[in-house]
């Protein structure tokens, strides 16, 4: 995900550094799921999960940013390794539809 920020110019936006945070991905990777957790650092210590975590906190552009990345990063991994996530390739069914 961070190789794709950078090819589509927003590596700024997506370079909090890389270290621990526990937060809601940690239960999903504890079950065996991969998981990203993408979080805006810097209300991480003032109002981050709790009340005033509220949708107006959220920039509809850095939102549209996120969502850029990561619609580029599930192309490129569907690219990789199929719609099924397999990278098998499947067999065509019946009218040249899986």
């Amino acid at each position: 995900m961070f190789r794709k920020a950078r090819q589509l110019g927003y590596a700024s936006s997506f370079d909090g550094g890389q270290f621990p945070v526990e937060d809601d991905h940690v239960p999903f990777v504890k079950k065996g799921v991969a998981a990203v957790d993408i979080i805006d650092l810097a209300p991480f210590e003032t109002y981050h999960h709790t009340a005033q975590d509220t949708p107006d906190k959220c920039s509809p552009a850095s939102l549209a940013i996120v969502g850029r990345v990561v619609l580029a990063t599930l192309e490129e991994l569907e690219g990789r390794f199929g719609k099924d996530g397999t990278g098998m390739r499947q067999p065509e069914a019946v009218g040249g539809q899986r």
